[in-house]
C-alpha cells in the first residue's frame, strides 16, 4: 500500500457523537461509525468524554499504551501499588503493559490513544471496595 488517506476532521468529531471511544487507525473486528485506516500493528484513536466517568479496572497482558491528552484531566489508580497520577491538557504518557488501574476523567476530557501492538488482550479486573472509595473521592 502507498500514498495518502484521510480521515477529515468534521467525520472524525461526528463519529464520536454519542460514543466515548473512536479507532482511527487498527486491524478492527468490531464495527466503528468512522471509516478507519486499517493496519494490523498499531490502534490509534480518540476516547472523548462529555461527562466524568470512570472506567472499570482492567489491564493489558500486551500492548502498550501511549496516551497524549487533547483537554480535560484523567486520574489513574495502580491497583498494585496503590500510585496515583493525573494528566491533564498537553501531557503524554504510556501505560505499560501488566500495569493493573482505574481510571476517573473529568467532563469534557479528550485522550489520543496509541496501543501497540494491535492485540485485544484487555483483561478486567474485580472493582474492590477499594477501588469504589477512589472513584468517589
Amino acid at each position: 500500500m502507498e500514498g495518502f488517506k484521510l480521515l477529515l476532521k468534521e467525520d472524525i468529531e461526528k463519529s464520536l457523537n454519542g460514543v466515548s471511544r473512536q479507532y482511527l487507525v487498527g486491524h478492527l473486528k468490531k464495527p466503528q461509525k468512522l471509516l478507519h485506516i486499517d493496519d494490523e500493528n498499531v490502534e490509534i484513536g480518540i476516547t472523548k468524554y462529555t461527562e466524568r466517568t470512570d472506567e472499570p479496572p482492567h489491564y493489558h497482558t500486551i500492548a502498550t499504551e501511549y496516551q497524549y491528552m487533547l483537554s480535560g484531566t484523567t486520574t489513574y489508580y495502580n491497583l498494585d501499588t496503590g500510585e496515583e497520577a493525573t494528566y491533564k491538557q498537553g501531557d503524554f504518557y504510556v501505560i505499560y503493559p501488566n500495569t493493573k488501574y482505574a481510571q476517573k476523567s473529568s467532563p469534557d476530557t479528550a485522550i489520543l490513544f496509541i496501543k501497540i501492538p494491535s492485540v485485544n488482550d484487555k483483561q478486567t479486573c474485580n472493582l474492590s471496595k477499594e477501588v469504589e472509595d477512589w472513584y468517589r473521592k
